[in-house]
């Protein structure tokens, strides 16, 4: 896929065989090993201010030496944005890499 396609395949996957709870996110981190236990995660939510506090965060964060990645939805102005190393989007060769796995 080229990135046009990757980026209309995940819009035509919104809303699809949607289900809330946490089982399936559950069954997803058990099947990889539950890697969140393995990285220091900070989750924001919430109504206002993600974004900056994101930012913020970040920049404090990296300041110190540390590498930080981010997950932002919905993406700001591109479908870039949405992931995030030390700040740098992903490239569209990742991006396309991890579609097409």
């Amino acid at each position: 896929m080229c990135m046009f396609e990757v980026e209309e395949w995940l819009h035509s996957r919104i809303g699809l065989n949607f289900r809330s709870g946490l089982g399936r996110m559950q069954r997803a981190v058990d099947l990889l090993g539950n890697p969140e236990r393995t990285y220091p995660i900070i989750h924001v939510t919430g109504t206002n201010g993600k974004g900056s506090t994101i930012a913020f965060m970040r920049e404090l964060f990296v300041a110190h030496g540390k590498k930080v990645g981010t997950f932002t939805s919905p993406h700001i102005i591109s479908i870039h944005d949405r992931i995030c190393i030390n700040g740098q989007s992903i490239a569209d060769e990742d991006f396309i890499r991890i579609a097409n796995q």
